[in-house]
């Protein structure tokens, strides 16, 4: 399974450098040399080489990719990497796997979980279709547990209701 992980925005210099912007929860597991990045629709694999942080961005070298024409085919392109690439225990998860969940409130249906998007600056929030949309920051403070394909919320009682 592919998990995306961010968006090249453009390069950077000649040497290769392609930007990317990204709020991976697991970043550290796949900026190592040698991890698989799958980009664009047709998930064109290529290999890490190494990274930089510029102005909140990484800039990102992949292996004879050195050359600012080689890399430009991926400006605008999405980046994932494969899920079992992760190594990630049985209880951690990706944003993909939040998609479709049941949404609980004090024991109470209101919603499944369509998506989860970027609002800016790392704000992801979720997007709930229940009787109405709903949107929820995705947080700590609003989470208080997955289990069973079920997210119990806490504190969202003012997103619920229409006063």
């Amino acid at each position: 399974m592919y998990v995306y992980v961010g968006k090249f925005l453009g390069t950077h210099g000649l040497k290769g450098e392609i930007k990317l912007k990204s709020n991976f929860e697991y970043i550290d597991r796949i900026l190592k040399k040698g991890f698989n990045f799958y980009i664009g629709d047709n998930k064109n694999k290529e290999i890490f080489s190494n990274y930089r942080i510029h102005k909140g961005n990484y800039l990102v070298v992949f292996k004879g990719l050195e050359d600012i024409n080689l890399i430009e085919k991926y400006i605008n392109k999405k980046v994932y990497v494969l899920r079992d690439d992760l190594n990630l225990d049985a209880n951690s998860l990706v944003y993909e796997d939040y998609i479709g969940l049941s949404c609980y409130f004090n024991d109470e249906f209101f919603g499944t979980v369509e998506d989860i998007v970027d609002y800016g600056r790392g704000n992801y929030v979720f997007i709930i279709q229940g009787e109405k949309e709903i949107i929820i920051p995705f947080s700590n403070n609003f989470i208080d547990k997955v289990k069973d394909n079920i997210i119990y919320f806490k504190n969202v009682r003012g997103f619920l209701s229409e006063d």
